[in-house]
């Protein structure tokens, strides 16, 4: 039999029912599919259900940044429309076809979706996991204080580096005619006032190690060349294991790579770090532990690493930390500007050099510490860390959820800070940004932290956001501890940080007599909310225990102290222990447990403080309070309220979700603490 079809011109066209059956199945899958498919192809499709798959099978996207669109592999028939379970994360589409696209809106951690395909006859679905992480780009700084405004120029002569056109043979002398590596960087010994500008976009896997040393307001500098939109240039500390060939598969789920070195700490451990799409997995002692998908094991004695996975992990981006980003180094008024420094075991690592100014660096994914300021005979001294962005650091902490107090030295093995000034002086840390977004830990991961006779003269105009990663523990978010504020150094001073969603202490100042605080410290016009809330052993927002230091002062004040919304979980607003000349003038106690807790032997005057909705305030053990024009709103114990102090509610109003505080215009305790009657404090 034929068809006949009119041409539109007064003709026909004469077609067997056979070809115009073929014809009519290919035109029906392509309104169902968008494409022609071969004729048996086509038959299938409208007599089967869709088959589908995804490869790979976990995604990793960024937050506001569209993606390539993720096309499922179909063996089955054709697909006529496709659902999710869970439903995506915001901002990612599902076509009808089961592909996604599009931009996500919002961070979301790693979590499995049942992606479900069907058409007439029946259904099938495949199962991906899709985490959605924030842009890694630092968000923009604060402008630098007066006090610190030194910048550079390249008054002498420059370099440029490009590890991709470079060679090590060029001059270096212009962006034409560049370096190449690190190592040529290095064997080339710098005079004050000479640079070595580094590519924007450029990516290196080695050590910075700056040769030779600048002189006060004539550093040596080590920057970047070309269009910000480049983004950074690039120093990894480690090495890069991506693609199937670098894994072999030892047992089923055990697979290794080879070529690795593993290097011995101070604590006489193998740290290492393994990285796996930008996230550090969990190491364990021994292989014999690893039952669990990304736990990995370090081998030293055949360099390798071991991995539990269920599928080849060369088929991820991984990165195994094999060194530091820059130093150790002993070089002397050194400028480190514009980079990004990501997996290494220490970010910066500086011995006994002094003048050092690390600005506006991105710091990420860092084993151990991001900076590491050390040495005492001399100390590595008058250095600053301003305008620079610290996420995630002490990964070799990772997954270690309990904090022994009764243990401190099994601990600190796996304790690991962001900047860490240790045995150093007079260093400022200025307008940085911390925050932990996937490190998970129990221990002491201090963002700052002075430690063991190292001394900085201001931490000011700092943000640090825990994200509630930190877990109750000992992390501080500034931790100034046997710190040596003495021997003609500055005072120490904090003021203006932030520190927000962190459930260990906020602020501390400790010594257990190794150099008694003979200089002063003064804690001003900072601002903490929903600190110190995981109900931990000595867990306070602010601390000051300085173990009977006898002739420098403690200054407290101005600060605007708030704990958890729930109030029922958050230690003291303030404690005061083993110390004498303590002062706590003018602050906002708000929603904590034991709003002001003097104790043991303590001699503490507390004058112009505004405390509410806290549970009580108590004097212990033989400390002495001097108190006047006070507000208390709570239960006193221990001591007797001066007659110039006010005893009633001041009617602050807290939002969290606003994230304000108020004090009313006609409120009794008007004229005390750090915000005026009827104005409204705001944070970030």
């Amino acid at each position: 039999m034929n068809i006949g079809i009119a041409d539109g011109v007064g003709g026909t066209f004469m077609l067997s029912r056979s070809v115009f059956c073929r014809a009519f199945l290919l035109l029906l899958v392509f309104l169902i599919q968008g494409s022609l498919p071969t004729e048996a192809s086509a038959k299938r499709r409208l007599i089967e259900s869709p088959l589908i798959g995804y490869n790979p099978s976990s995604y990793i996207f960024v937050v506001g940044s569209n993606f390539d669109s993720v096309v499922p592999a179909n063996s089955g028939g054709a697909i006529n429309s496709c659902t999710s379970s869970p439903a995506l994360p915001a901002g990612i589409q599902l076509s009808r076809g089961c592909v996604l696209s599009g931009a996500p809106s919002i961070i979301a951690g790693a979590l499995t979706y049942t992606i479900t395909a069907s058409n007439s006859v029946g259904a099938s679905s495949a199962q991906i996991s899709i985490r959605v992480v924030p842009t890694p780009t630092p968000t923009p700084m604060p402008t630098p204080t007066p006090t610190l405004t030194p910048t550079f120029s390249c008054m002498s002569r420059s370099y440029y580096v490009d590890s991709e056109y470079g060679s090590d043979s060029n001059s270096g002398s212009s962006a034409l005619n560049p370096w190449k590596s690190i190592a040529k960087v290095n064997s080339v010994r710098l005079n004050p006032d000479e640079c070595v500008l580094f590519k924007r976009g450029s990516r290196w896997r080695e050590t910075l190690m700056p040769n030779g040393s600048g002189t006060q307001g004539h550093p040596i500098v080590y920057a970047a060349y070309g269009p910000e939109s480049d983004g950074r240039p690039v120093i990894l500390g480690s090495v890069d294991k991506t693609g199937t060939s670098n894994w072999i598969m030892e047992n089923p789920n055990i697979w290794y790579t080879q070529g690795v070195k593993w290097s011995l700490d101070s604590f006489g451990k193998y740290p290492g770090g393994l990285f796996h799409d930008g996230f550090g997995s969990i190491t364990v002692a021994a292989k014999g532990n690893l039952v669990s998908n990304w736990q990995w094991w370090n081998d030293p004695a055949n360099s390798r690493a071991y991995v539990y996975l269920d599928h080849n992990p060369g088929s991820h981006a991984i990165e195994i930390e094999q060194r530091n980003g820059v130093g150790w180094s002993a070089s002397a008024h050194v400028l480190i500007r514009d980079f990004e420094i990501a997996y290494a075991d220490f970010g910066v690592a500086i011995w006994q050099g002094a003048g050092w100014l690390i600005e506006n660096v991105f710091f990420h994914d860092i084993v151990e510490d991001a900076i590491h300021a050390n040495g005492s005979n001399p100390p590595s001294s008058a250095g600053s860390v301003r305008n620079s962005v610290f996420q995630d650091w002490n990964w070799k902490g990772h997954n270690r959820l309990v904090f022994d107090y009764n243990n401190w030295g099994a601990n600190e093995p796996y304790m690991g800070y962001a900047v860490h000034i240790f045995q150093s002086d007079n260093w400022v840390i200025s307008g940085n940004s911390f925050s932990m977004l996937n490190v998970r830990t129990a221990m002491d991961s201090s963002p700052i932290a002075l430690d063991s006779g190292g001394h900085a003269k201001l931490i000011e105009n700092n943000t640090i956001d825990g994200n509630g990663r930190i877990l109750k523990g000992a992390t501080t978010g500034i931790m100034i501890w046997a710190t040596k504020a003495a021997n003609g150094t500055d005072p120490i001073t904090v003021r203006n940080n932030t520190i927000k969603n962190l459930p260990g202490l906020g602020i501390i100042v400790q010594d257990f007599g190794n150099y008694s605080f003979q200089g002063n410290v003064t804690i001003e016009s900072n601002t903490l909310i929903d600190v110190a809330n995981a109900d931990a052993l000595d867990s306070e927002m602010i601390r000051i225990w300085t173990n009977y230091g006898s002739s420098g002062s403690i200054v407290v004040k101005n600060n605007v102290i708030v704990g958890s919304p729930t109030a029922l979980k958050t230690r003291p607003a303030i404690k005061v222990r083993n110390s004498p000349k303590v002062q706590i003038l003018n602050n906002l106690m708000m929603n904590s447990d034991i709003g002001l807790s003097i104790n043991s032997s303590s001699d503490v005057t507390a004058r112009g403080n505004v405390a509410t909705q806290n549970r009580s305030y108590a004097v212990f053990n033989s400390a002495v309070l001097h108190e006047e024009q006070n507000c208390w709103n709570g239960t006193i114990f221990g001591f007797a309220p001066n007659s110039t102090t006010v005893l009633e509610n001041p009617g602050m109003i807290i939002n969290f979700t606003a994230k304000s505080i108020s004090m009313p215009a006609a409120s009794p305790c008007a004229g005390k603490g750090p915000i005026p009657a009827g104005t409204t404090f705001s944070w970030n």
